[in-house]
């Protein structure tokens, strides 16, 4: 059979995808690599055999998500909610890691057929081969798993199809994860952790069940982000660096509550109320490491970060109808600026290094106590994490400007915000602290170390420094923010008088139709001899309209009732000309009198309709003029016979439009909206502004 040439080069640019999807895949794949290499340190492997094993896994993980791809974009997958895909995609992932996980296993160690089958299915748990098995097996579903998840999210929020979320789609989403979750849970108790007796008992439920709870509460920051800049079609991408922050934040929090939580059970049956802190403190206060060994801290680390990751995209798709489908977008055409990313990114660099310098050398922190190498590798920590937790409280800062709110209340949420990223980032700089003790200098140091970092003492002390850090860097960002507002403020005040100077001059020069006032003229002068009564009238309407221009030259915005009189006049003039070819109708709400509207703008709306539509037809037209109110917005529609197509091709049409565009925008930015569209045999040209009334 022969395939046709178009059919095969549709079928490549499917599986072949775009230059955007093979840099995500690579940048997320480089991070992989990394993180798996490292881990491979801690359990004593080898740097080159981990890159080698992560070389094998990437081929066929790039397969798996192109085959994943094709079927996507060729069943249409994408009009479906990402819910929807948890039960597949989990089950793909788990095909994905059996098969990886054999063919890794069996390439990396050499072993027999017959020994691997023996170690899973037989008898599992007799000997550490199977422990790695577990390991190799976890971690090859979680990262196909968290690649999939991520493709699905963004083309499903690149859709415009709307797209409806069902509690079917949910209860599915939420059975398949749990399920996903204590099949992990079962194996590494097998593989790691399994006395006699603990499996499926009281304790291990309790721990499973705390687990999942505590992984979904400390996911819950998902609903605080909200999509703002673009990055090839997708409003998550820029969103990416924080949120793999926040996953990591939640990951070493879920790494403290793993050492409390076997003694929860005995703290609130056994412990009275008030001494409930004493004994938390005891229990992070012991000698012995608290999470043991290189390898055990590792590992756990490894799997608490899986689980977060997980729920926190879980809590994304629940929240993509109401935030991040584009129908539910208030800015979808606002694209990343890479430039002024750069910009902030050199000054929030800059700024944590001035401080992570005073820190060191002022040794606020008594650093010195636990050696010159762990002090280094703290202060270079404090730069990176202190860096991406404000870029986080950034987004923050954003919406309490976009309030209107009191000094008072404005300074409470900046000290309470400061507070809560001093005690994020004390804890992750415990955590990286932990990691680098655990890799490179060994177990002996961090038993002679940990009594500095688990201390309360020292705790209490950094979340201070940390604190007054994030306070500073608030009051800095919101004085660099009000400066540039006020000087775009500024450029945006003289742009807008610069546009009213041009329409003055304009509308002088010729936007009033200079056709139109010689034909005006002309009727005049007919009418003076018919009857001069009817012609002095007309020539205080032409003086009127003139005059018009001038007298508001000062004024950006007047009332609906003094531009309706310029309106009234223009038609009057209008009618003396046309006749009965001008049938002229306007409805507007008796209420909506002192509202403001840009000066001139419906005279301007109107002109173009009598002009460019209704004087072009031998039998006339009708002209509606509507202003109403929806809302909070002020709608003003101007309506005529004729057809849009003749309007564009006029000679001076797309003048008077692009001049409502830009003055709408410099006055109202994206709050305004100005549609011109056709409707059968009638052309609407339509104004959404906020509505505002004149101060008496």
């Amino acid at each position: 059979m022969i395939v046709p040439i178009a059919n095969f080069k549709k079928v490549a640019h499917y599986f072949l995808a775009s230059k955007e999807f093979w840099f995500c895949f690579l940048a997320g794949w480089a991070c992989f690599s990394y993180t798996n290499s490292l881990q491979a340190y801690y359990y004593g492997g080898s740097f080159y055999e981990a890159m080698v094993n992560t070389l094998e896994v990437g081929i066929f993980a790039s397969l798996t998500l192109l085959t994943f791809r094709f079927y996507h974009i060729k069943h249409s997958w994408k009009k479906l909610h990402p819910l929807a895909f948890i039960p597949a995609l989990c089950l793909l992932a788990m095909l994905f890691a059996t098969f990886v996980s054999y063919f890794a296993f069996l390439v990396n160690t050499n072993i027999s057929v017959e020994r691997f089958s023996r170690e899973v299915f037989i008898n599992p748990g007799s000997t550490s081969l199977f422990g790695k098995i577990v390991g190799y097996f976890t971690t090859y579903f979680y990262v196909i798993l968290i690649f999939l998840m991520v493709y699905v999210f963004i083309q499903a929020e690149r859709n415009s199809v709307k797209i409806k979320q069902s509690r079917k789609h949910i209860l599915l989403a939420v059975t398949s994860l749990l399920f996903v979750h204590e099949l992990f849970h079962i194996l590494s108790t097998i593989a790691y952790y399994n006395p006699p007796g603990y499996l499926f008992s009281f304790y291990y439920y309790w721990m499973f069940t705390f687990s999942t709870i505590f992984s979904l509460l400390l996911s819950v920051y998902i609903f605080f982000i909200k999509p703002r800049e673009q990055l090839a079609g997708s409003h998550f991408l820029p969103q990416l660096p924080i949120f793999i922050t926040l996953v990591f934040c939640s990951s070493v929090f879920s790494m403290w509550l793993f050492i409390i939580t076997p003694h929860l059970y005995e703290m609130f049956t056994s412990v009275p109320f008030r001494y409930m802190l004493n004994f938390i403190g005891n229990v992070y206060s012991q000698n012995l490491p608290l999470w043991g060994g290189a390898d055990a801290f590792a590992g756990l680390l490894h799997v608490k970060f899986d689980e977060q990751i997980t729920a926190a995209i879980f809590l994304l798709y629940c929240n993509f109808s109401r935030v991040w489908q584009k129908d539910s977008l208030h800015n979808p055409q606002i694209n990343f600026d890479i430039k002024r990313a750069l910009q902030f990114w050199s000054y929030n660099l800059g700024g944590w290094s001035i401080a992570a310098l005073y820190l060191y050398f002022s040794d606020l922190l008594d650093l010195e106590k636990a050696g010159k190498n762990i002090a280094q590798i703290f202060i270079f920590s404090f730069i990176v994490i202190g860096a991406f937790l404000s870029a986080l409280l950034r987004s923050f800062m954003k919406r309490i400007q976009s309030t209107e709110a009191s000094l008072i209340s404005f300074t409470y949420k900046i000290v309470a915000l400061s507070i809560l990223f001093g005690t994020l980032q004390a804890f992750a700089l415990t955590m990286t602290t932990y990691i680098y003790i655990y890799g490179v200098l060994g177990d002996a140091v961090l038993i002679n170390t940990q009594h500095i970092f688990s201390g309360s003492y020292y705790f209490y002390k950094s979340l201070t420094w940390f604190s007054l850090c994030f306070i500073l860097w608030s009051l800095i960002y919101d004085a660099s923010i009000s400066q540039r507002n006020k000087s775009l403020n500024t450029l945006k005040q003289l742009q807008l008088e610069n546009n009213m100077r041009k329409v003055q001059l304009d509308t002088l020069a010729g936007k009033i139709d200079p056709h139109f006032i010689f034909n005006a003229l002309n009727n005049i002068r007919s009418l003076i001899r018919e009857d001069s009564e009817k012609a002095r009238d007309a020539v205080l309407i032409l003086s009127d309209i003139l005059r018009s221009p001038i007298a508001k030259s000062s004024q950006e915005k007047v009332s609906i009732i003094e531009e309706m009189q310029l309106v009234r006049n223009y038609i009057a003039l209008s009618k003396i000309q046309l006749e009965t070819r001008l049938n002229y109708k306007e409805i507007i709400n008796i209420e909506l009198k002192t509202a403001l509207i840009p000066s001139m703008m419906l005279q301007i709306l109107v002109e173009n309709a009598i002009k460019h539509g209704i004087s072009q037809l031998p039998e006339g037209g009708v002209l509606i003029l509507e202003i109403n109110v929806e809302g909070q917005e002020l709608i003003c529609r101007v309506s005529n016979t004729g057809e849009l197509a003749n309007k564009s091709k006029a000679e001076g049409f797309g003048v008077g439009i692009s001049n409502i565009q830009e003055r709408i925008s410099l006055l109202y930015a994206d709050k305004a909206r100005f549609i011109l569209r056709e409707d059968r045999d009638m052309v609407l040209a339509e104004l959404k502004l906020p509505l505002e009334y004149k101060n008496n």
